[in-house]
Parts: structure tokens; C-alpha cells; sequence
């Protein structure tokens, strides 16, 4: 009974090293996988290749024509300093202030508006905004992690006049309602919820919260 049981011991000893090595093998699969992907992504030409791509939708505002590009710059700046906080590779992170600053200086309008639509109302000039606000809270969201990363006053300031710019057209006497831009009764550019929230806390400035409150109270809304 005892060679029984010490057999049994035995057995579940060497499972349990079996599975702590199957574990570490896979740890280091997976990390060796995040690498070289971070490197392929977010290094050397295809890094420029994708920000040029993304950074031209505002030069070009081929939005105008019903296009969808608004969200990709802030999508690869988002990435881009998510990678950095895993390598803290100090030439993507300079990579990161540099472009991005350029970025401000280039496409920030005087009003704070930045936007792959020449029209900041909108394309086709009805007012329903489409994908434009939903592409505004990408580049917000960018420029506030940035700033985090960076501590660079420069791109949360730049953050503020873009959503300052879009409180102020939203909240205009003659509308509309954040609920009635975009597609289905306003749930993308709702979405900039989260965003706002972000700014709050950075900024504690109540017109902020007080915009978030209103949105969430347009959520029942028909």
C-alpha cells in the first residue's frame, strides 16, 4: 500500500514539473511572439509606412467622400505607445513626440478642430456627423496618452481645444444632440464617454464631467 502510494506521489510530483515547464515554454513562445511583433509593427519602415498612410487622411480629407479614416492616426499613436510602455524603447518614444507634435502643428484649426473632414459639421454638410466625432475621440484618446507618457503640457493643451472645439459644436442652439450625429441614434460618437473621462481626470475641469453626464443621460433617449 505504501509502494502504492508513493508511486502516486511520484506521478503527481513529476505532472506537476511536466506542467511548470509546459508553462514557462509557453511564456516564452508567447513573449519571443510579442517581440517580433512589436518589432515588425512598430520599428523601421512599416512603422512610417502605416503612419503615413494614416496621417494623409487628413491632408487629403478623402473622408469628404464618405470615407472612414478619422480613427487611424490615434489607433496607430494608441499602439504605438502601448508598445513603448512594454519595450521602453527610448527611440520609439522620441519617434512618438516628434510625429505627433508635427501632427498638432500641422492640422490643429485655430478653433481646436482636428479632423479627416474639411467640413468639421460634416461632409455633406447635414449636421448628422457620421464617423467624424468618433474619429475626434481617437485622436484625443492619442494625445492624452501621450502626454502621459511624455509629460509634454503641449499634448494634453492640444487634447482640450479638440474637444473643447467639439462641446461647443455640439451644444450650439441649433444642435444636434450628440445622440443624433453619426449611426445608430448616436452610439459611436457617444463613445467618446470614455475619453472625456480621461481628460477629467487629467484636467479636473467640471465642463468635462458635466458633458459626460449629459451624455449618459441621452442613453435612454429614443
Amino acid at each position: 500500500m505504501n509502494r502504492i502510494l508513493l508511486f502516486l506521489l511520484a506521478s503527481f510530483a513529476a505532472a506537476l514539473l511536466d506542467a511548470s515547464a509546459v508553462a514557462g515554454g509557453a511564456e516564452g513562445f508567447w513573449k519571443d511572439k510579442e517581440s517580433r511583433f512589436l518589432s515588425a509593427r512598430f520599428s523601421g519602415d512599416m512603422r512610417d509606412t502605416i503612419y503615413a498612410e494614416a496621417v494623409n487622411a487628413f491632408r487629403s480629407h478623402d473622408d469628404d467622400k464618405g470615407w472612414w479614416q478619422g480613427e487611424y492616426w490615434g489607433k496607430h499613436m494608441l499602439g504605438a505607445v502601448a508598445a513603448w510602455s512594454i519595450s521602453a524603447d527610448d527611440g520609439l518614444k522620441t519617434w512618438i513626440e516628434k510625429n505627433a507634435h508635427a501632427f498638432v502643428r500641422e492640422f490643429q484649426r485655430p478653433d481646436g478642430y482636428i479632423g479627416t473632414c474639411s467640413d468639421p459639421l460634416d461632409s455633406d454638410g447635414s449636421e448628422k456627423f457620421n464617423w467624424n466625432i468618433w474619429g475626434r475621440k481617437y485622436t484625443v484618446w492619442a494625445l492624452l496618452e501621450i502626454h502621459s507618457m511624455s509629460g509634454d503640457r503641449f499634448f494634453l493643451d492640444a487634447a482640450s481645444r479638440l474637444m473643447d472645439q467639439t462641446i461647443a459644436q455640439l451644444k450650439r442652439p441649433e444642435g444636434p444632440s450628440i445622440d443624433r450625429t453619426g449611426y445608430f441614434a448616436g452610439l459611436p460618437s457617444m463613445s467618446i464617454l470614455k475619453t472625456l473621462m480621461i481628460l477629467y481626470r487629467a484636467t479636473g475641469r467640471k465642463k468635462y464631467l458635466d458633458f459626460a453626464s449629459e451624455i449618459v443621460a441621452k442613453w435612454d433617449c429614443d
